[in-house]
């Protein structure tokens, strides 16, 4: 657009300068709606400053990345971009960009409780507003998943970790994480039986479990919960062949691991067994991992869980913090190799 059409409605570019100027003079500091216009016009008059500004402030925290310095610049850019379309005002941004200067905006004290929120975690609600933004930065870069750049590029504690893994936080050590944009978090493990081969090993004992065979919907899958429901009633006088069934059913996937599980089943506790099959399918997903502790991350609750051993899942399910864990005893087709590992999802429940 010409300066001359925008201005179109004045007589002259003086008479413009003069009533935005006499505008201005009107403002006030102090009434909120009065420093939201200022903030703007301040930002737009010193976007230049601004960015060479927050350029500096990214400085420390992206520090430690084993990343070429070029590749560096661009994501201080494009983080830069991002902070200066907050919606906040300038004191807030300054705020924030000392804490980057300081080596970055996450407390890790507050990362590695069992549970928190964002604005714990990230020191206000704009820094929680920061990582949001971030979410979807670097998926798909170098292997790396939701979250993973956020959390490396605003603090100089957390980095990229090396291959294959997540992310290094200092003092925790390896850290596997799971990262949710929408309701449904991540799941446990990978790889398995398959629906077929899930359903002959019930279908060899299909006389004696028929409530068990019954019960599997039309698709051909059946959830755990289910399952060990179905499983319980036709094996009630028959715990060995209960024991059976599910070390069949569930050792090709889980390993030695299954073993706890199949122990379980020999009691009446069905909820025992379900508890138990989430503690060693953590157990499993660790020591194929290789990680120190699993970070749950949930963008839409703005919640973080750091779980270090199975009792913390336990503990977070108990609290209502984790919902349904989704496991299926028989997976879809499409779900084989997925479905049978546990899902953790956060809940909307208050810290």
């Amino acid at each position: 657009m010409r300066y001359r059409e925008f201005l179109a409605e004045y007589r002259s570019v003086k008479q413009a300068q003069q009533q935005v100027i006499q505008t201005l003079s009107g403002l006030e500091a102090d009434n909120p709606e009065h420093a939201k216009i200022l903030d703007k016009i301040y930002k737009i008059i010193n976007t230049d400053s601004i960015g060479g500004k927050i350029d500096k402030a990214l400085i420390p925290p992206t520090a430690d990345e084993k990343l070429a310095e070029p590749a560096k610049q661009k994501i201080r850019q494009d983080i830069t971009q991002l902070i200066s379309s907050l919606d906040s005002n300038y004191a807030n941004v300054n705020k924030l960009l000392k804490r980057l200067k300081a080596g970055g905006i996450i407390d890790t004290k507050q990362l590695a409780q069992p549970i928190n929120s964002f604005s714990n975690v990230f020191g206000d609600e704009l820094g929680a507003q920061l990582f949001t933004a971030m979410s979807n930065y670097g998926v798909g870069v170098k292997q790396k998943g939701p979250g993973e750049f956020g959390l490396a590029m605003l603090s100089n504690l957390v980095s990229l970790a090396d291959g294959e893994g997540d992310i290094e936080i200092k003092g925790i050590g390896k850290v596997e994480l799971k990262a949710a944009r929408g309701s449904a978090g991540g799941r446990i493990g990978y790889g398995g039986m398959s629906q077929e081969q899930k359903r002959q090993v019930l279908d060899k004992y299909a006389q004696q479990i028929p409530t068990t065979i019954q019960n599997i919907n039309p698709a051909g899958s059946i959830g755990l919960v289910p399952f060990l429901q179905a499983l319980y009633q036709d094996t009630a006088n028959n715990p060995k062949l209960r024991q059976v069934i599910i070390k069949e059913l569930i050792g090709p996937d889980l390993g030695k691991f299954a073993n706890a599980v199949v122990t379980a089943a020999r009691g009446t506790d069905v909820a025992k067994v379900i508890d138990t099959y989430i503690v060693q399918n953590f157990e499993w997903y660790r020591a194929r991992d290789n990680f120190d502790a699993l970070l749950l991350v949930s963008f839409p609750n703005k919640k973080t869980a750091m779980i270090r051993n199975a009792k913390d899942i336990l503990a977070l399910k108990g609290a209502g913090h984790i919902s349904s864990t989704s496991i299926s005893a028989i997976p879809t087709k499409a779900g084989a190799g997925r479905e049978q590992w546990a899902q953790l999802s956060l809940t909307k429940a208050g810290i």
